[in-house]
């Protein structure tokens, strides 16, 4: 323990500084030079500690922030600077993801991606259901969400994809036929 003077509250301002000057003899509490140079390599060790907290919370998507481009790029995912961090965030844990997805974070995921709110209706078919974009998407983001939503819907159902306004979509034509066979049947109970 160092002797608390007014030259140690006057020149080490450093947190790692005094935690130095604990580990030498007192004497150095009144040491001007002495305490110079341990408010400098303090300020230096706060410095790489601070370092070091920043970059454990770039570790982790859930807390990281000037990491976020680069977690998307490697991820491949499209950086969208106009979505919020919490909503890019959400983007890249989705995307870490590998298991299937319920309804909610599937509507969840696209939200994030597109930045428009996602419904989910199921049962619209057999093992399908119909996501429900509530604004204008894009043709390459159409594609993107189908490719999203095959990875991470469970694996026997099928899904359509309403969207407000579509900005440009490739026409096709299609032709088909088909038969249909019908029976009525009357029952009576007496």
């Amino acid at each position: 323990m160092y002797i608390l003077t007014e030259l140690v509250n006057e020149i080490l301002t450093s947190e790692k500084g005094r935690e130095l000057l604990e580990k030498v003899p007192p004497v150095y509490s009144d040491g001007y030079v002495a305490l110079w140079l341990f408010q400098i390599m303090g300020l230096e060790l706060d410095t790489a500690t601070q370092y070091v907290e920043d970059y454990e919370k770039e570790i982790m998507p859930q807390t990281a922030t000037w990491s976020i481009p680069l977690w998307e790029d490697k991820l491949g995912i499209t950086g969208n600077t106009a979505l919020t961090i919490e909503q890019r965030r959400e983007a890249i844990i989705n995307a870490l993801s590998n298991k299937p997805m319920n309804p909610n974070k599937l509507a969840k995921a696209v939200s994030t991606i597109t930045g428009f709110d996602v419904s989910i209706i199921e049962n619209t078919g057999t093992n399908k259901f119909t996501l429900d974009c509530a604004g204008t998407v894009s043709t390459d983001l159409l594609a993107r969400i189908h490719r999203i939503i095959d990875d991470k819907k469970p694996a026997h159902l099928v899904f359509d994809v309403q969207t407000a306004l579509v900005e440009s979509a490739p026409i096709g034509h299609r032709e088909g036929a088909g038969i249909t066979l019908q029976r009525t049947f009357n029952l009576e109970v007496s």
